[in-house]
């Protein structure tokens, strides 16, 4: 095995997800009512590309607003299943 494989092999990945953007191109594809779990999301990702690591921030966003409040539930509900 060459040392450049070697040397990769102990690496990690790590995935920075912009989740404010991935909310509303989200909602633009498939609506506020269908919008796929989080979960699945990764699922699909990880079939990909192994993730060792997942960084997830957004935009403080109020969630009194109706819109917003998904996006409030979408990142609190979900990533707190993944650690």
């Amino acid at each position: 095995m060459s040392n450049a494989i070697q040397a990769l092999k102990g690496l990690k990945t790590n995935l920075y997800i912009d989740g404010t953007n991935l909310f509303v191109g989200l909602v633009d594809l498939f609506g506020l009512k269908n919008l796929p779990k989080f979960s699945s999301i990764l699922k699909e990702i990880n079939k990909i590309i192994k993730v060792d690591q997942i960084f997830f921030y957004a935009s403080y966003t109020p969630p009194s607003n109706k819109k917003y409040k998904f996006l409030w539930e979408f990142r609190t509900g979900s990533i707190v299943h993944l650690f």
